[in-house]
């Protein structure tokens, strides 16, 4: 999970860099996608 979590940190980070405009659409997009990702892992 930690190497999970800093991968999404580091494609946001990359998302800030490459495309600042977007930087918000991107963080809720990862976010977005990581939540069910983490509850289903944590249910298992």
């Amino acid at each position: 999970m930690k190497n999970e979590t800093m991968d999404i940190k580091k494609l946001i980070k990359l998302g800030i860099d490459y495309y600042p405009d977007n930087m918000v659409a991107y963080s809720i997009k990862f976010l977005s996608q990581a939540r069910p990702n983490t509850s289903t892992d944590k249910h298992i």
